[in-house]
């Protein structure tokens, strides 16, 4: 700022007094730049100094991430961010940045679930068409999550699964149809269109027992889950499972489901 305001002041003083030699002007915005460039540098080294205090590094490594810092600004960006996912780890929260690291801490949360726990687990159905809907169920990565699903049931794990389609048409796909079927012999599956459900709400989550929920992000051009956001803060689980609640009691048993569409048709 100093050394903006040299430059602004200079500028002034030229345009008032034009008969200033010009060499002395240009010296005089040459010093205010520096003073810019100097108290810049001066900002940044003190905010990797403030970035690095308090982490309770070795000296010589927090010297060493000082250095680096000092040269690419992409290790003081870097280092922040880990510092910010240290910040949520400390109260119980991470990431899943992407759709492979999704499925694996699913599978590997359902996996940990021991008998009379409680598994309630969404699955919001691509909305895009019935080819994408299709290649979701056929994904190798879903049918391991759904092995999960059924594995947990037969330890005794209560488990129950809302599927949400776009519309009655999405759900009677017999492609669909026969996987729901099949998948209900082994856990509890309930049904429900989107234009049923409360839009208000996250629509793709799963809530492990009440130790913790992964909350999806839904997204590209699927139309499905492509992060999440895993939260194991009491409160925050307790208010999924209640969101939960709510969403079964929206929701029909797939039989029910069935025998609506059925008795349409009739």
């Amino acid at each position: 700022m100093i050394g903006l305001a040299v430059t602004v002041a200079v500028a002034l003083v030229t345009f008032f007094w034009p008969q200033l030699d010009t060499k002395v002007a240009l010296l005089l915005t040459l010093a205010g730049s520096a003073v810019s460039l100097a108290l810049s540098s001066r900002l940044e080294l003190g905010e990797i100094k403030q970035s690095l205090a308090g982490l309770g590094l070795e000296p010589q490594r927090a010297a060493q991430i000082q250095q680096w810092a000092k040269r690419d600004r992409f290790i003081l960006a870097r280092y922040n961010e880990l510092r910010k996912e240290m910040d949520d780890l400390a109260s119980g929260t991470y990431q899943l940045r992407t759709i492979d690291a999704v499925f694996e801490d699913d599978t590997r949360s359902i996996d940990e679930m021991t008998a009379n726990e409680v598994l309630r687990s969404t699955c919001p159905v691509s909305t895009v068409s019935v080819e994408k809907a299709r290649g979701q169920i056929e994904d190798a990565r879903y049918r391991a999550s759904i092995r999960s699903h059924i594995a947990a049931a037969q330890r005794g794990v209560k488990v129950t699964r809302v599927y949400l389609f776009r519309d009655e048409g999405m759900f009677t796909d017999e492609v669909l149809l026969d996987h729901l079927k099949k998948l209900n012999e082994n856990i509890a599956v309930m049904v429900l269109l989107h234009d049923e459900a409360p839009q208000y709400e996250d629509f793709d989550y799963l809530v492990f027992g009440n130790r913790r929920v992964s909350v999806g992000v839904v997204g590209g051009v699927t139309g499905t889950v492509q992060s999440a956001v895993v939260y194991s803060d009491r409160e925050k689980v307790e208010d999924y499972i209640e969101r939960y609640r709510r969403l079964t009691g929206l929701s029909v048993p797939f039989a029910e489901a069935l025998r609506r569409v059925e008795s349409r048709k009739n």
